[in-house]
């Protein structure tokens, strides 16, 4: 099992939640995810807003980062 990097988006004028996920890290833990986005929060925000600031014509209103568990692939 590894870790990734999601982010939940709520955009003004709708109820529908969108997600992303950070594909550039995988982490062996969660700690290490946790770790990652204390760190480098600007960073990881900047670039959540340079992609997904307007969704359909809405403006972001709120989002979280989470650190998410996938199962490797299966060979």
């Amino acid at each position: 099992m590894f870790w990734i990097i999601t982010a939940t988006m709520l955009y003004f004028d709708t109820t529908e939640i969108q997600r992303t996920e950070y594909n550039l890290r995988m982490f062996q833990d969660d700690q290490s995810c946790h770790q990652f986005i204390y760190e480098n929060k600007v960073l990881l925000t900047r670039s959540l807003f340079e992609r997904f600031s307007i969704h359909d014509g809405n403006e972001m209103k709120s989002f979280e980062f989470w650190c998410e568990s996938r199962p490797y692939p299966e060979v």
